[in-house]
């Protein structure tokens, strides 16, 4: 369906992923900066409650750069991305509207961060939210 295997680590987490937001969900896009939370992880299911990641993968929403597969989102139009690509399979990247500020990787509309080398590692390093100021 998308042309490629899905990450082993991805697979084994959503083999006991029960649809519950992880109590700790934060997570840095630009370090020490500013980051997002995340507010649902598609299920591999074909049912929209909880939210499916069959029925995103015909996208139809913003841009994405190809081989990124979305598999979450942060509640404010920001985007979890899984990469199936060669050059950097597994790795979790996030996705915004985002204008050029020269570092950015700008694709289409949309500015794209890799935040994570793998699943895992994306999940380890999540972080409970901080204080608004």
């Amino acid at each position: 369906m998308i042309g490629s295997d899905l990450p082993e680590d991805y697979l084994n987490f959503m083999k006991s992923y029960d649809g519950t937001v992880p109590a700790k969900d934060f997570y840095w896009v630009v370090p020490d900066d500013w980051g997002s939370g995340i507010d649902e992880i598609y299920m591999p299911t074909p049912v929209d409650t909880p939210p499916s990641l069959l029925a995103v993968l015909p996208w139809d929403g913003l841009p994405l750069k190809p081989g990124l597969v979305p598999i979450g989102g942060d509640g404010c139009f920001g985007y979890l991305l899984l990469s199936i690509r060669p050059e950097d399979y597994g790795s979790v990247h996030f996705c915004c509207t985002w204008s050029e500020d020269g570092v950015t990787d700008v694709f289409e509309s949309q500015g794209f961060w890799r935040i994570a080398d793998s699943f895992s590692d994306f999940i380890a390093n999540l972080e409970e939210s901080p204080d608004e100021e």
